[in-house]
């Protein structure tokens, strides 16, 4: 089997598609609620609070999302 058929197979399978989307949506979640955090940090909680927004609205339903509107309660939002 050739790479390019191995692959073929790989995507028709929609357990593993809908993992590697998952770890995919899972990195770019925490990295903007990182940002976010930084946000905090460093006292711009403006900045932090639309972060926070967009996690919220961009990846609901993780935990991404949860620790987001955690720190938004924080911020007395």
């Amino acid at each position: 089997m050739t790479a390019t058929a191995a692959l073929a197979v790989y995507e028709k399978d929609p357990v593993f598609v809908k993992n590697v989307v998952g770890a995919q949506n899972d990195a770019k979640a925490k990295a903007l609620l990182g940002m976010a955090n930084s946000y905090k940090s460093a006292g711009k909680n403006e900045l932090a609070m639309k972060k926070y927004q967009e996690v919220i609205e961009q990846y609901p339903g993780t935990a991404q999302a949860v620790s987001a509107k955690k720190s938004m309660a924080e911020l007395g939002q």
